[in-house]
């Protein structure tokens, strides 16, 4: 006959929940397979540009339905709109010196 297990609630309802103090260092991970290692996945090219940007809820909106139409990345769908204003005006380009780019 199987035992009767009884439940009973924690004292602390924080007592089982994971924390930085409990989870393991970088150390013990390396080399791990399946693990990857956080340098590993920030590489980030020098020649990239990077910048954040702040849309309306309305713009915001429309760029995830653009996103999901097209199956492109939001990064994508901006790169393609650059590159088209770049093709318009080329001018801007080359009034950029070399000091500046």
């Amino acid at each position: 006959m199987a035992k009767k297990t009884q439940f009973t609630p924690a004292a602390d309802p924080l007592e089982n929940a994971i924390s930085a103090s409990s989870t393991a260092p970088t150390k013990a991970t390396k080399g791990r397979k399946g693990i990857k290692d956080t340098a590993d996945t920030k590489k980030v090219n020098p020649d990239d540009y990077r910048f954040n940007a702040r849309f309306t809820r309305e713009q915001g909106l429309y760029l995830e339905e653009k996103k999901w139409q097209t199956r492109k990345s939001i990064t994508e769908l901006l790169q393609e709109l650059v590159i088209a204003d770049m093709k318009k005006h080329p001018e801007i380009m080359k009034g950029i010196d070399e000091l500046n780019r």
